[in-house]
Order: structure tokens, then C-alpha cells, then sequence
């Protein structure tokens, strides 16, 4: 839809009425601008909107609010029955708010916003659906709502892809995943198991993701919720060395996942 100059120039006014409620704008005219710059500076002005409300949503769910963890548990009981628009969408979104509100990690997510911070769109194809800075390390999430075949054949490649690409842009920081889907498919466990044992030149070592059902994922929120206490740095470290020591001594595929998935859920 192409819009006047001045139904633009609209818009940015309405853009900058709510960054001011962030930060001090400083007031300038819009008038005689070219349209292509304006609406340039109208797609600017919203990214920065939608950075501002995430961050400062963020730091409300760090305060641990019992009313938003039961919420996140709620939501997710909704996304397994599906009964969201874009259950992905909100797979995302939630998980990336569950993360957020646990640790004190800087989580970013790559889903799109709207000014209010409701998620409208889901991360672009390639780029980790969920970030995590930790300092000396990084997790990231993946997340999924495919099944069966369909989940190996979709998914497998571009999450070691992004996990690997990650690692190799912030030069060889150590870097983990997890990945939540409503089920896991065999084929994936097995393929992140043996990825945690065979090092590849592309990616500079092992790619290790942990797979955990959305159910899983759920309890283990709210197992490390219930009293208050935040997992620190370390405690997200531990998880990453022990799905390697796991690796490293399990039997096969599936005495690996079931010996993490305890350890987490035991947290």
C-alpha cells in the first residue's frame, strides 16, 4: 500500500510520541522529505520502538512476577493444543520470555514485535530463533513446532547451521543449544548425540544442542522458578558440560538424552 507523504510523516509523529516515553527525541520536521526517506526512517524508527519495549519488558520479567510465570506455563499449554493464530510464533516468544525471566543472561530473540510487544512475525531463516549472552559463552534456542520426518528434514541442518555460524562470527566462543519442539523425533536425537562427539572443520569442533519437548521445557521453568532462585552463569554452563560428559560415556543415543533430560529437569 503506498501512503502520501503526509500520511507518513503521520506516522513517524506517532512513532516518535511513543519512543519519547524511552528516551528524550529531539523535535525535528519532517516536512519536504522524499517519500523513499521517509519511509526509510518510518521502518527505523519502528525497529527502535520494538527494541525499547522488548528491553524494557525484559527487565519486568527479571523481577520473577508469579503471575507471569504461570502465564508462560499457560501459554505453553495453549501452543501444544494449538490454539494461537502462529503457534510457532508464540513457541518462540514464549520460550524466549521463559529464558529471559530465569537467568540473567542477555537473551535476545530474533521474532519481530509490535509496539505494544506482541510478536507478529517469527525469526528470519538464518539466524538462531533465540540468542543468550552469557559473557564468556553463548546459548542459543531453537524451536520448533514440526514433527516425524518432516522435523529431522527441516530442522537439522539449519540449527547446527546457525549454532556453527555463530560460533565462527564471535571467533570460537564457546557456544551451545537447545532445541524445544512439541516432540522430539528419533533421528534427532540421535543426529545432536553424535554431533556432540564428531568435531567439524566448518564449525571449528562438536555442535551440541540439547533436544527437550515443549512438556519438558515447561517443567523445567517451572521447576527452577519455584523458589525464586535465578540460575546463574555457571549454572548454564553446567548443563552444556554435562551433555558432553553425558555424550562421552552413554551408551547410545538414548541413554544420552534421558540422562540430560533428567539432569535438567532434576535442576
Amino acid at each position: 500500500m503506498q501512503y502520501t507523504p503526509n500520511e507518513l510523516i503521520k506516522k513517524i509523529s506517532q512513532l516518535d510520541a511513543k519512543l519519547s516515553e524511552y528516551k528524550n527525541i529531539v523535535n525535528r520536521s519532517y516536512e519536504g522529505m522524499p517519500s523513499l526517506e521517509l519511509k526509510k526512517l518510518q521502518y527505523e524508527k519502528e525497529d527502535e520502538l520494538d527494541q525499547l519495549v522488548r528491553e524494557e519488558y525484559a527487565k519486568s520479567l527479571k523481577s520473577y512476577d508469579n503471575k507471569e510465570v504461570e502465564d508462560v506455563l499457560d501459554t505453553f499449554q495453549h501452543i501444544k493444543s494449538q490454539d494461537y493464530f502462529d503457534n510457532p510464533l508464540y513457541l518462540e516468544w514464549n520460550t524466549w520470555r521463559a529464558i529471559t525471566m530465569i537467568d540473567n543472561g542477555n537473551i535476545k530473540g530474533s521474532f519481530k514485535t509490535n509496539s505494544n510487544g506482541d510478536p507478529i512475525n517469527t525469526a528470519p531463516g538464518n539466524t538462531a530463533d533465540i540468542v543468550g549472552d552469557y559473557g564468556d559463552f553463548n546459548m542459543i534456542c531453537e524451536v520448533t513446532m514440526s514433527s516425524g520426518k518432516k522435523q529431522y528434514e527441516m530442522e537439522n541442518e539449519p540449527v547446527t547451521r546457525h549454532l556453527g555460524e555463530l560460533r565462527t562470527k564471535e571467533n570460537g566462543k564457546e557456544t551451545f543449544g537447545l532445541f524445544v519442539a512439541k516432540t522430539i523425533q528419533p533421528n534427532v536425537i540421535t543426529e545432536f548425540y553424535y554431533k556432540h562427539l564428531i568435531p567439524t572443520k566448518l564449525y571449528g569442533g562438536t555442535v551440541e544442542f540439547i533436544p527437550l519437548t515443549i512438556d519438558d521445557f515447561a517443567k523445567f521453568f517451572k521447576n527452577v522458578t519455584q523458589d525464586g532462585h535465578k540460575l546463574n552463569e555457571d549454572d548454564i554452563h553446567k548443563i552444556h558440560s554435562k551433555t558432553i560428559e553425558y555424550a562421552k560415556s552413554a551408551d547410545d543415543e538414548a541413554d544420552w538424552y534421558n540422562k540430560i533430560r533428567d539432569y535438567m529437569l532434576s535442576m
